[in-house]
């Protein structure tokens, strides 16, 4: 009597939940090609904030209703400035990053949070030449439509391989994408 009771509360409660869940708005191996305009710090090795902006690209695509792998691509431009006194050299980022981020997708509004690793050239006066970028990239979406969403987004990255140490820079973007394959 006593496995039954527990077996008809199990059933009762698996089709209980069963019958009281929603159709979640994620979906697999859906793609989104966006772009975007950002402000972007740049903290060189000695630590010198150079004041940028910049723009890039995103390709993203659902492996599952919460995994997507995103490939981005980035350029931005911190020119020269002065810090106590002394000038300061400008540089220009250019490369792109591969990754994967976690998707949050059960409304209209979208948080996501990810992590990407890549390879960018540092058009430097003082220490040109190739930079291993290490990111954080997160951001919120809002859905329009299936077809089209906008959004903000920010990243968090780290270059390596400067000689003279490592720089970093964090991206505000605002973006619009489009959206297929659903």
């Amino acid at each position: 009597m006593r496995n039954f009771i527990k077996t008809s509360l199990a059933l009762f409660i698996g089709l209980g939940t069963v019958a009281l869940s929603t159709n979640a708005l994620a979906f697999e191996r859906q793609w989104h090609l966006g772009a975007g305009a950002s402000y972007s710090p740049y903290i060189n090795p000695a630590g010198v904030t150079l004041h940028g902006f910049g723009g890039g690209v995103q390709l993203v695509y659902g492996i599952s209703d919460t995994i997507n792998a995103l490939a981005m691509a980035d350029l931005s431009v911190h020119p020269a400035t002065t810090h106590k006194g002394k000038p300061v050299d400008g540089i220009l980022l250019a490369g792109g990053s591969l990754g994967l981020s976690y998707v949050f997708d059960i409304l209209q509004w979208v948080p996501w949070v990810g992590a990407t690793a890549g390879a960018y050239y540092a058009l430097d006066p003082v220490s040109p030449g190739g930079r291993l970028a290490l990111g954080i990239p997160f951001g919120l979406d809002y859905q329009v439509s299936r077809s089209f969403a906008v959004g903000a987004a920010g990243e968090y990255k780290l270059f390596f391989l400067d000689p003279l140490g490592a720089g970093q820079r964090f991206s505000v973007t605002l973006r619009a994408e489009y959206i297929w394959g659903y």
